[in-house]
């Protein structure tokens, strides 16, 4: 079919796209509109990391998980499962959207010399089970980009040259989380207590060429001999009509996601219409990971803290599961011990203390010693040097099951650092962020793992022009959070 005529056929079809339910019947319609155009074949040069298919078809050889990373990715599952049981103990209903490899859904594009490995073949199925026995509510956004009719048109499902989904992927992935949600009374309950908000779809008249892809970038001229093009839309909200904000206006759904949220893959306006709803949209890049740089980062900022979601959309991507949070490779700020990060999170989520039986005590010391009058239960000051400290001792030694809680004001510093001392005298500093929530700023410190106790901690608030610290607790982890 000639591209102008494709044009035209689009050009009618630009009506308002209707939401929600008919998005998959219009999806249908476009992709019997765009079935069977294709590229000319161009032969491109290989280079290590990137597999060459078929018809300029280009697929990242990291996305290949073998056996030996089964204990890696059982890791990972085990820990996405303990922190989806976290957040809905804690008012947040988590849905999982278990993106899966390119190769996965166009396998069929790879060379003939190569096929996929049997342990790849089942990898994706074995981790969506695996979650389900975890009560995880996983979206199977593979069955629905390998049964989309898109998937074998102009403007395919993923992008030739790129890791990652096209705008059209995105929308397919968008109307699978929506279909997900319909189906599980828990994350419908969730879902219905969210503001509705009005948005509109209209699809361009043609196809638009992109930048070259990260996988085509790596390969001399690809871009040139083969410019990726792909169907894009629009995305506009509307007035919202009398009525349609309800429950509560302060409620709201968050995405949480991999480079695959990123704004150009539209990801995030492909929501908002397949919801209906507004989403506070957040993704990262590989270098920071899912872990730290991702949902830690999220759940430890201002956004969650004053306002925490009631529905939570977690993009992931299947090849992301053999790292967990203490795997090697990713940059040395965001990696942490596994149990460290779940016990700093899960310190995050929590919406109320459970008491724990140790007891912070104020030192004489630091500045409480250089300041005879300070309250037992505040410490302030105008301001404070790096080498100023307020010292809590436990009583007894806190473990890593417990978590400490204070109010902080620390003008002009955006973290203060922990000194924490093992009952054996040994000690280790931490950084601990500190986001605003309106009256102050809130601390919450897990105590890492590797020690038979903790003595005592030193709160180290650094160069401020004012400081405060008052209502310190200590508060017990959730029963049976760690193993």
């Amino acid at each position: 079919m000639p591209l102008a005529l494709l044009n035209m056929r689009l050009q009618c079809r630009k009506a308002m796209v209707e939401p929600m339910r008919l998005l998959a019947r219009r999806l249908a319609l476009l992709s019997a509109t765009i079935l069977g155009l294709g590229c000319a074949t161009v032969a491109l040069a290989d280079e290590p990391k990137v597999i060459v298919g078929k018809d300029n078809w280009l697929f990242f050889s990291q996305e290949i998980v073998g056996p030996d990373s089964v204990r890696d990715v059982d890791t990972s599952v085990d820990l996405v499962g303990r922190l989806s049981g976290l957040f809905q103990a804690n008012g947040v209903q988590m849905v999982y959207a278990l993106v899966p490899a390119k190769m996965r859904v166009y396998g069929e594009q790879l060379p003939d010399q190569w096929k996929m490995p049997a342990h790849m073949q089942g990898n994706y199925a074995r981790i969506v089970a695996q979650l389900k026995s975890r009560n995880v509510n996983v979206i199977d956004i593979n069955a629905a980009l390998l049964q989309s009719p898109l998937r074998k048109s102009a403007s395919p499902v993923f992008l030739k040259g790129d890791t990652r989904w096209s705008p059209l992927g995105a929308l397919v992935a968008a109307e699978a989380i929506r279909k997900g949600i319909e189906v599980s009374p828990s994350l419908e309950a969730a879902f219905q207590s969210t503001p509705v908000q009005k948005f509109t779809l209209e699809f361009n008249k043609q196809l638009t060429t992109l930048p070259a892809g990260d996988l085509a970038s790596k390969i001399p001229n690809a871009a040139k001999k083969a410019p990726e093009q792909s169907l894009l839309f629009n995305v506009t909200r509307s007035a919202p009509a009398e009525g349609d904000a309800r429950v509560n206006a302060s409620a709201k759904i968050t995405l949480a996601g991999s480079t695959y949220s990123g704004n150009w893959t539209m990801f995030a306006d492909a929501l908002r219409f397949a919801l209906q709803r507004d989403i506070l949209a957040l993704s990262v890049t590989e270098d920071k990971g899912p872990w730290v740089g991702l949902i830690e980062a999220y759940v430890s900022s201002n956004q969650f803290q004053t306002a925490p979601p009631r529905l939570l959309i977690w993009e992931a991507v299947e090849k992301e599961l053999i790292a967990p949070p203490a795997f090697a490779y990713r940059d040395k700020q965001f990696v942490s011990d596994n149990t460290d990060w779940l016990l700093r999170v899960s310190a995050w989520i929590q919406r109320s203390c459970k008491p724990s039986t140790v007891k912070p005590v104020i030192a004489k010391a630091g500045l409480v010693a250089t300041d005879p009058a300070a309250a037992s239960d505040t410490i302030s000051a105008n301001g404070t040097s790096p080498a100023d400290f307020v010292e809590i001792v436990f009583d007894p030694p806190a473990t890593r099951l417990d978590y400490l809680t204070a109010n902080v004001v620390a003008s002009g510093a955006q973290a203060v650092t922990l000194e924490i001392f093992g009952a054996n005298g040994e000690s280790r500093r931490i950084p601990v962020s500190l986001p605003t929530d309106g009256r102050g700023q809130l601390l919450r410190a897990a105590l890492p793992g590797g020690s038979a106790g903790y003595s005592k901690v030193r709160l180290f608030p650094g160069k401020t022009d004012k400081f405060s610290v008052s209502q310190i607790a200590v508060c017990a982890q959730p029963d049976g959070l760690v193993k």
